[in-house]
């Protein structure tokens, strides 16, 4: 079985809402993998090693100068001192997908479980996606109990497969800079 199993902070904004939920559901729908789980620390107790990433880069970065993206770039890769050192995949505009529109696409439920409970995002400590079942989302509240379900397509309108659904780019150009950032600098 390809199975992922991943833990994160408890961030709603980044990860514990309906569009990253739908990245995964594609994931395990259109990828070599049969099912991912992503589970939540409690608030206030999770350090992570993307914790001190963050904090050397900003140590780093209080004794230079940053002017622009490059010299961000510059900065990460010899923030770190020991090996090995950090690796920077600068992101293109083209490589940002656009999942909220998916989502809007293909998701007709995000409110109610299968039995008619009302989902309350905020307190889901786990959320699991399998291939088998790629319309549905798996999740549960506490650790020790078993999956609950909610079927994405549990509306009254029947809404596009995420099996047929062709993702697109959010960005079609280069985000420009406003008139007012370009004179500022």
């Amino acid at each position: 079985m390809n199975e992922i199993i991943y833990y994160s902070d408890s961030c709603t904004g980044q990860q514990r809402n309906l569009q990253f939920c739908i990245m995964c559901l594609y994931c395990v729908a259109n990828l070599p993998i049969d099912k991912i789980t992503h589970n939540y620390f409690e608030r206030g107790h999770s350090q992570m090693e993307g914790d001190s990433v963050h904090a050397t880069i900003e140590n780093a970065t209080k004794r230079i100068e940053v002017y622009s993206p490059d010299d961000w770039v510059a900065a990460i890769k010899t923030a770190k001192q020991t090996q090995p050192k950090y690796d920077v995949l600068e992101i293109k505009h083209h490589m940002i997908l656009d999942f909220k529109e998916c989502a809007s696409s293909v998701v007709s439920n995000r409110k109610k479980d299968v039995n008619g409970d009302t989902v309350q995002w905020n307190k889901i400590h786990s959320f699991q996606y399998r291939k088998a079942c790629h319309d549905t989302i798996f999740f549960k509240y506490n650790f020790d109990e078993e999956y609950r379900s909610m079927s994405i397509n549990q509306g009254r309108r029947r809404m596009k497969s995420l099996k047929d659904y062709k993702l697109k780019s959010l960005y079609r150009n280069r985000i420009p800079i406003s008139n007012l950032k370009r004179r500022d600098l």
